[in-house]
């Protein structure tokens, strides 16, 4: 995508630019919602899963239901996924 006048460059743009370059090693954080899942594919897009590392966090949360839906989604797509217990 190219920049068009004064218009700052987009999310996408700067992630790019700045941050995912291709085929290198990469953490997201993944708490097992939307949000958190869809930057981790995106991190899959540029990269392998070996190269992907997810990480949550357990803070005594009264339903472990996203903390087991990110576990599930990382062993589904081969990313290995790393819980800091924080409670």
């Amino acid at each position: 995508m190219e920049r068009r006048g004064n218009q700052p460059p987009s999310l996408e743009q700067r992630l790019n630019r700045e941050i995912l370059k291709p085929n290198s090693q990469m953490t997201t954080i993944v708490s097992g919602g939307m949000d958190s899942v869809t930057l981790m594919y995106y991190a899959l897009s540029k990269t392998t899963p070996d190269k992907v590392t997810a990480l949550s966090f357990n803070y005594g949360q009264k339903h472990s239901k996203e903390l087991d839906r990110a576990r599930e989604i990382c062993a589904d797509l081969g990313v290995r996924h790393n819980v800091v217990d924080l409670s």
